[in-house]
């Protein structure tokens, strides 16, 4: 799993969630690592911020869904953009996104969402 973020409190945030789910996340602080990370990795999701300095994530995800090798890996956009969220939402779907949360939401929500891409092996 790859968490893409700008916001290192993002990090902190999402983390304790994800290793509590039994997932090990790396992490890049925006879109412009995310294809070196993922082609490196193979994280088996990621989840991408919306808005970040560089290289924003709906152009991240385009740039990922354009490569053969990472294409196939299911990134589920996050963004706490306020008052356009079905747009964006709509827009991140078209990029090839699998799913869309709004920011705020719950870690629980964060979960299930990344269990339905990636479920952990037991």
């Amino acid at each position: 799993m790859l968490i893409v973020d700008d916001d290192p409190l993002m990090h902190l945030l999402y983390l304790p969630h994800l290793h509590r789910a039994g997932y090990q996340p790396l992490m890049a602080k925006d879109g412009s690592e995310v294809m070196e990370i993922a082609e490196r990795e193979t994280p088996a999701v990621i989840i991408m911020d919306v808005m970040m300095s560089a290289v924003d994530g709906l152009s991240a995800v385009r740039e990922l869904k354009r490569t053969d090798c990472t294409k196939q890996i299911p990134v589920i956009v996050v963004t706490a953009i306020v008052g356009i969220h079905e747009m964006v939402r709509q827009e991140a779907l078209a990029s090839g996104a699998a799913a869309f949360l709004p920011k705020p939401f719950s870690p629980a929500q964060l979960v299930q969402e990344v269990r339905k891409l990636a479920p952990v092996e037991t």
